[in-house]
């Protein structure tokens, strides 16, 4: 990951939603909208409004029909907000069966856009800290560093062998303190946003940024225009002019 900062576009005072756990952070990074307006507030994604304002995937299709898309993930519940419109949707227990079905789902052809998130450095956050003095917090944040040059690896290899242009894009849905989260502090909204890629400005420092920004960053990505009407919060940042 200290690779992709240095190469591309980055920041690390971003923030997420108020309401600083899965359901609503992951909820305004993948509907492009705060919580406002998708009502999520804790992870039972009780009275989730994914009808009105759906995951980008949905987006996507909406606009771009033949696109093909995959969600992989650890934590499950985030297959509900996904499940407007992917084409593959699977969980898995561990993050590494997560990297391992992502690498494989990456090197087939046809897919437009892919969503993959690991989980095991929040577990580890909440049985040691989320903290740079822990020992065990740091060693599981070098486990996803790994598992995410595995992805990178696939990526780099259909960059060199493919007219395909990648955006990559990081983020974690929230930060924490001691073993917990879901406060409304600094320590607990900042989040990291790292973008990697050819369509990327090298080297930027990314300002007033949130997560809201993902979605429509990678739809300028894909040449897709954000309809107003769709009331997204977010903006494409990190891009190339």
């Amino acid at each position: 990951m200290d690779s992709l900062v240095r190469r591309g576009a980055s920041s690390f005072d971003t923030q997420t939603c108020r309401f600083t756990i899965s359901g609503p952070g992951w909820s305004s990074m993948l509907t492009g909208v705060w919580e406002d307006k998708h009502v999520v507030t804790d992870n039972t994604l009780a009275g989730a409004r994914y009808s009105e304002y759906p995951h980008f995937f949905g987006r996507v299709k909406q606009l771009m029909p033949e696109a093909t898309s995959a969600s992989i993930v650890n934590w499950a519940p985030i297959g509900r907000i996904v499940s407007t419109a992917p084409d593959i949707s699977v969980s898995f227990g561990s993050d590494e069966e997560v990297a391992h079905e992502a690498c494989r789902v990456l090197k087939s052809d046809g897919l437009d856009v892919t969503f993959v998130q690991f989980d095991e450095v929040d577990t580890i956050g909440h049985t040691s800290a989320f903290s740079p003095d822990s020992s065990e917090y740091l060693a599981a944040t070098q486990v996803v560093d790994a598992l995410v040059g595995r992805l990178m690896e696939v990526v780099e290899d259909r960059r060199a062998n493919t007219d395909e242009d990648w955006l990559v894009m990081l983020s974690s849905d929230h930060g924490g303190t001691r073993n917990s989260h879901g406060l409304d502090i600094p320590e607990h909204r900042t989040v990291f946003p790292i973008l990697d890629g050819p369509s990327v400005e090298t080297g930027a420092k990314l300002e007033e940024t949130s997560v809201v920004d993902v979605a429509a960053t990678a739809m300028a990505h894909l040449g897709l225009e954000v309809d107003s009407s769709w009331g997204w919060d977010g903006s494409a940042v990190g891009l190339k002019p």
